[in-house]
């Protein structure tokens, strides 16, 4: 279904057919679409305090009332809108299944962290993707996001995907993040020379050298992980700020030559000395070191 040429037969069936949540979730979204400005839609998406907000509470949050499905008119209009939709924010809502989304053939931006959904299968018909959140859902595989060659930003953590090859193509990627999850290998993602920040805190990943040939990686966490050589970053010159506390790191010598380099976050390095702390920081008084 296009904006152009809508079978409206068909897309009204296809209404019809959802379930009560994802008609909710839609309408919510039509509304943000058609009363928000697309910087407060931009704004929304991203906000740290919305991120736990259901959208009938992010709704209530900007429009100081309660949301009521009465009042949207379920017309050309507003399928014509809905179909065009480049948003969706529907975590933390009740949704079981991304399956609605294939009518959605111009979304760029996916929220749907922290529910039931077990399957990123629908997808694979989203070509325009950017950026999606499946974070604290029952996800385990990533094999339908292989098609999203203009993927910039993933977040998958709190899953049960073990598994980073589907991802080994996308070359846009720029931001990932699998916190406590079962990947225990970045070998895919050594060629996804984009990615500006990774986040792998809590698995099972003991080794870095698959990001040495990372240049524009600037933000790298890997806190509590059996990760314990950090040579593997020795010349990527764009490193800004590290995050390995509670791992079994021993030294700090690779990052020495890290001009860039802003923060190191270390808390529960038990291995690392107190005094080659203490001559790191003399070194680099501009870095700052929590230990």
């Amino acid at each position: 279904m296009t904006t152009q040429e809508l079978d409206f037969e068909k897309i009204q069936q296809w209404w019809d057919d959802l379930d009560q949540e994802w008609q909710k979730v839609f309408l919510i979204n039509y509304i943000f679409k058609t009363r928000l400005s697309e910087s407060k839609i931009i704004g929304l998406a991203a906000s740290r305090e919305n991120y736990y907000y259901a959208p009938e509470k992010i709704y209530r949050v900007f429009f100081k009332e309660e949301f009521d499905p009465a009042k949207v008119r379920i017309n050309g209009k507003f399928f014509r809108v809905l179909v065009s939709l480049e948003e969706i924010i529907c975590h933390n809502s009740k949704i079981t299944s991304l399956a609605p989304l294939t009518a959605l053939p111009h979304l760029k931006t996916l929220l749907c962290h922290n529910t039931k959904i077990t399957s990123l299968s629908p997808l694979m018909t989203l070509p325009k993707l950017r950026s999606l959140d499946c974070s604290r859902t029952l996800v385990s595989d990533l094999a339908p996001v292989s098609t999203l060659h203009e993927l910039q930003m993933l977040l998958c953590s709190d899953t049960l995907v073990k598994d980073l090859t589907p991802l080994q193509f996308l070359t846009q990627l720029q931001f990932l993040w699998m916190v406590n999850t079962r990947v225990k290998s970045l070998s895919p993602i050594k060629n996804l020379t984009r990615l500006k920040q990774i986040n792998f805190s809590f698995t099972d990943i003991d080794s870095l050298v698959p990001l040495k040939k990372l240049q524009k990686l600037e933000v790298l966490k890997c806190g509590v992980t059996p990760t314990s050589d950090l040579s593997p970053l020795q010349e990527l010159k764009g490193l800004q700020k590290i995050f390995f506390w509670g791992t079994p790191v021993t030294s700090l010598e690779a990052l020495a030559n890290l001009q860039q380099l802003k923060m190191i976050n270390m808390p529960y390095c038990k291995n690392i000395p107190f005094k080659a702390v203490e001559k790191f920081k003399d070194k680099h008084p501009h870095c700052r070191v929590v230990a």
